[in-house]
């Protein structure tokens, strides 16, 4: 079964979208929050937690690449993540290390420290990670931020509406409340809380080994499209080496047009953490590309070129691949799909990698842990590990170029870090 990641734009909002909705029209989202708080804000900051049953969820360009001491640890690395239910270190020990240092002060210190005592393995440095040539990304959904209020923990607004069965007047009672889990708690911090968490939550994922995030970019105004911009200024403070790719939702963003899309990512391309590959092409990878037309995109491209010169690299994230690739491929760079969240093997689980090869395109990976969403009745189950060993061992058996993982801030805090939009 294919599933459909869900969201609105809001506070903090899981509505339904494009006729998958269970919940209405979605969380009203939190009050404003205020600014102050009791506690300071403490740089650094560990992963997100997460339920032991909830899902997981960074790119290099150029071709695809076969060497073999990459793809011995792709494999090495998957084992050992797999054994400590952290696919962070999964992806952190996908290539093999080659030398070199950068650690979470900036270059020059140590980042394995940490991370070497939750894994059976040694995590290789940043630096050898980053000259591996494969990338993987964390994909990013805005409206359930480590915090949405600056408040306790224990009565914050997740606490209070989403977690809660009565919360938000009572709309997700039916269902047993919105959310079953959060991210890690966060204390309230003087100044510009919402900064600090988005800087701790690049520092989170950088030091596991990510490459970067995959932004959903669900609309063009409001607290989403804020946190989209201040995700990337994040990014480039803690990291400039953190890459952040622009992913357009196109289920959410249903009646912009081209030169709206084209202006937004323009704007939001002006930061350096904007991922680029290395001949200064943007990547721009929407969600749900099917739902315009490739002659649609490659409006919006030619506009991106035309009026800003902007030259891209087009990686749609497909929710039917098999039924999207063809037309797409004289745009694309290469391609991706949502995927599904199961345990049960494909008869060929490289097939799609294997035809975007064949294609002269990269391949993008899903990987996931499960996927739960309540509001809509979704529950596909982690199968213990099953789920992330299998779709894993998918990205291995394809010799998949990128992997964007799904570890849902808003329903997985689990070790494994913890950011995402579908499960």
């Amino acid at each position: 079964m294919r599933t459909e990641k869900s969201g609105q734009d809001g506070q903090g909002g899981e509505g339904g979208r494009d006729g998958r909705g269970g919940g209405g029209a979605g969380p009203a989202g939190p009050p404003r929050p205020r600014q102050g708080g009791a506690g300071p804000h403490r740089d650094g900051g560990a992963a997100p937690t997460r339920r032991a049953d909830a899902p997981p969820h960074r790119g290099g360009a150029g071709r695809h690449r076969r060497s073999r001491t990459g793809r011995r640890g792709f494999t090495a690395g998957a084992v050992g993540v797999l054994l400590a239910v952290l696919c962070a270190g999964l992806a952190a020990a996908w290539d093999s290390p080659r030398g070199g240092t950068d650690g979470p002060g900036g270059p020059g210190g140590d980042t394995r420290a940490s991370a070497t005592t939750a894994l059976p393995f040694d995590m290789p440095d940043r630096a050898a990670l980053r000259a591996g040539g494969r990338m993987v990304f964390a994909h990013y959904f805005t409206p359930y931020p480590l915090s949405l209020d600056n408040e306790e923990p224990h009565r914050d607004y997740y606490a209070r509406n989403y977690l809660a069965p009565h919360g938000e007047n009572g709309k997700h009672r039916a269902y047993g409340g919105l959310l079953r889990d959060r991210p890690r708690p966060v204390r309230p911090q003087d100044g510009d809380w919402e900064a600090a968490n988005l800087r701790q939550e690049v520092r989170t994922a950088r030091d596991a080994g990510l490459d970067g995030f995959t932004l959903d970019v669900l609309s063009l105004a409001g607290r989403n499209w804020e946190r989209c911009r201040m995700l990337l200024e994040a990014a480039h403070a803690v990291d400039p080496g953190f890459r952040i790719v622009l992913m357009p939702d196109m289920a959410s963003l249903t009646t912009e047009g081209p030169r709206e899309i084209a202006d937004a990512l323009a704007e939001l391309a002006r930061s350096p953490a904007a991922h680029r590959l290395p001949d200064g092409r943007l990547v721009v990878s929407p969600f749900k590309a099917e739902a315009r037309s490739a002659a649609w995109w490659s409006g919006v491209l030619d506009d991106l070129r035309a009026r800003h010169g902007l030259r891209t690299a087009f990686v749609p994230v497909f929710l039917d691949f098999d039924a999207s690739h063809e037309e797409f491929a004289p745009i694309s760079h290469g391609f991706s799909d949502w995927g599904v969240r199961t345990h049960t093997p494909p008869e060929d689980p490289g097939r799609q990698a294997r035809a975007a090869h064949r294609l002269g395109k990269i391949w993008m990976q899903p990987v996931a842990v499960q996927d739960a969403r309540p509001n809509q009745g979704v529950y596909d189950e982690a199968g213990n590990t099953g789920t992330l060993r299998a779709t894993w061992e998918r990205a291995i058996a394809g010799g998949a170029d990128w992997v964007q993982t799904r570890w849902c801030r808003r329903r997985c805090p689990r070790p494994c870090t913890g950011w995402s939009s579908g499960g």
